[in-house]
């Protein structure tokens, strides 16, 4: 469909030259078998595996400095990234895309094991030179596992040099801040989508959405009371605010749609239980990750956003340090009210 689009245009003088090539090269693997596909992937990452290994095990005992495994993590990620940037190379064997992969994230580790060797004062910024040398290769390679890559490089770099840099009470703040850049990137996804960048822009939103929902899942939001790691320096005020961009995030798009009473309504409970979410950001995370997944059409969003809701109901609710009762009567108050804004979206309300 696509393509008779792009030839009707070029038919009219809108685009120059012949798209046929273009279709020729996205299609030239759509013959083979996926089991096929599978098995020239599980290849490259098995060759590059035990190649990297085996000069891994040499190698390593000559690299005795922090210096040194930056300047060997930058050499091996900019040749396999000119490598990539090749078109013969992107077009042959999905085995030699694969092994430049798994070659890039061994350039990657370096410059991970070299962030490490360095003293504790200066790792924040080394860190900082890292996420910004990930923000150039997000940008470089044009390929799109590679750019998620570097993306979920550059959020994670970025993440710990905030808090080796700023104070503790500051760089608690980190997943509000993350949590609107993501918002803000699949809210706008209609206006950059057709832009020259839109597919590094497209990893961005990716990598550092999987850094704030692994945080929030893993680590920096401890549901139990008293309130630990997020709430350990700022706290209950970063609670709020990945609580407030999620009400922003819900309310701002569906403003054009209020045109009746009952939609008005179904907002505002829906808001309401955004809200009742505060004291654990997972659950409205993977509410506001569905509700990008079914607006954008992105069906592993909403897959993605299914676990997150799950897993963040099922944490929040054995780590809440309340009564059964209490527990019971938060979940059928919550199941109320989404039944609620289920009935006031169904009903035939008077337009404005």
């Amino acid at each position: 469909m696509l393509e008779r689009v792009l030839e009707q245009l070029r038919a009219e003088g809108y685009l120059q030259g012949d798209t046929g090539d273009v279709f020729a090269e996205a299609d030239a693997g759509h013959d083979l078998s996926p089991w096929v596909l599978a098995l020239q992937m599980a290849g490259g990452w098995l060759s590059a595996l035990f190649l990297l290994l085996f000069l891994g095990v040499g190698a390593a005992p000559l690299i005795d400095s922090a210096e040194a495994w930056f300047v060997v993590g930058v050499l091996i990620i900019g040749a396999t990234g000119a490598l990539m940037g090749r078109k013969e190379v992107m077009a042959g064997s999905p085995v030699w895309r694969q092994f430049l992969l798994v070659a890039s994230l061994a350039g990657h580790g370096a410059l991970l094991v070299g962030t490490m060797e360095t003293s504790s004062h200066e790792r924040g910024i080394a860190l900082a030179m890292v996420a910004l040398f990930e923000s150039f290769m997000l940008l470089w390679v044009r390929w799109m596992p590679h750019r998620i890559v570097s993306a979920l490089m550059f959020g994670g770099c970025l993440l710990v040099s905030f808090n080796k840099l700023l104070a503790p009470e500051f760089a608690a703040f980190w997943p509000p801040l993350y949590w609107a850049a993501v918002s803000a990137l699949w809210l706008s996804e209609s206006r950059w989508q057709a832009s020259f960048q839109s597919e590094a822009l497209y990893a961005l939103a990716t990598g550092l959405m999987l850094v704030v929902l692994g945080g929030s899942l893993g680590l920096f939001l401890d549901f139990s009371m008293p309130l630990r790691g997020i709430g350990a320096y700022g706290g209950v005020y970063p609670l709020a605010a990945v609580c407030a961009v999620n009400v922003i995030s819900l309310a701002v798009p569906a403003r054009p749609a209020l045109t009746a009473w009952n939609h008005v309504l179904a907002a505002v409970l829906m808001l309401a239980v955004i809200g009742l979410t505060w004291r654990a950001p997972a659950i409205g995370m993977g509410m506001l990750v569905l509700l990008f997944g079914f607006a954008r059409g992105h069906r592993w969003l909403l897959a993605l956003g299914g676990v997150v809701l799950v897993w963040g109901v099922g944490r929040f609710y054995y780590d809440l340090q309340l009564t059964l009762l209490d527990k019971s009567g938060l979940m059928v108050l919550g199941g109320v009210l989404l039944l609620s804004v289920r009935w006031l979206v169904g009903l035939k309300g008077d337009q404005k």
